[in-house]
């Protein structure tokens, strides 16, 4: 009932203690339908709570919650799209790719595939949106550096005068500081707006 009304957190609290009881039971291991039995109706539940979980934004127990569904029903692509979803919302995009790849293969032969393949395709455009989100922020974030001078000549002066400075000794100092090793020019190397820029291309494709 709470779940059809959509309140996420009474309906999370049923599942979860319904899971709770579930894991108490199991029938004697001569009884191969009683406990397949309860091992579906477990993972319904799981599902369930996963679901829960991710209404309400707590992504970790919900991606718990799918992982022990799929332990105990493998080939359930509800579980796996649980999953999915669940690594969506921690930001392990490419994990829930993954998970989506799992749930076309466990549609294979069902009456429903195409809807199946409608909400994986979906949630694939989702992942490709927060990629190219992330991808933005990385551009804006090196532009502001760019912009304030981080990979410009003034941070070079400022490191010089730091080198030239520190060899100073305060007054009654009498000890002598060992001078900061000199490397030729042409040994150091500098990290310019240009090569800042093929940096985040390469850290961004790895």
């Amino acid at each position: 009932v709470e779940w059809e009304q959509g309140n996420w957190a009474e309906a999370h609290a049923s599942w979860r203690q319904a899971d709770e009881t579930l894991k108490r039971y199991q029938a004697p291991s001569r009884d191969e339908s009683a406990n397949k039995l309860i091992f579906e109706l477990h993972a319904a539940v799981l599902k369930n709570l996963s679901q829960a979980c991710i209404k309400l934004g707590h992504w970790s127990d919900a991606l718990e919650a799918a992982e022990s569904a799929i332990e105990l029903q493998p080939d359930d692509h509800k579980a796996w799209f649980r999953k999915a979803c669940a690594l969506e919302g921690i930001g392990r995009f490419d994990e829930a790719e993954e998970a989506l790849q799992q749930v076309d293969e466990c549609a294979v032969g069902r009456a429903d595939r195409e809807r199946v393949s409608r909400d994986t395709q979906a949630r694939r455009a989702r992942l490709r949106t927060h990629r190219e989100k992330e991808e933005a922020t990385g551009r804006r974030m090196l532009d502001r550096a760019v912009q304030s001078g981080v990979f410009g000549s003034s941070r070079d002066d400022k490191l010089a005068q730091d080198e030239t400075g520190s060899n100073e000794l305060p007054k009654g100092d009498t000890k002598k500081k060992p001078k900061p090793l000199q490397l030729p020019e042409d040994t150091r190397k500098k990290l310019t707006a240009e090569g800042a820029q093929d940096l985040l291309q390469e850290l961004t494709a790895a």
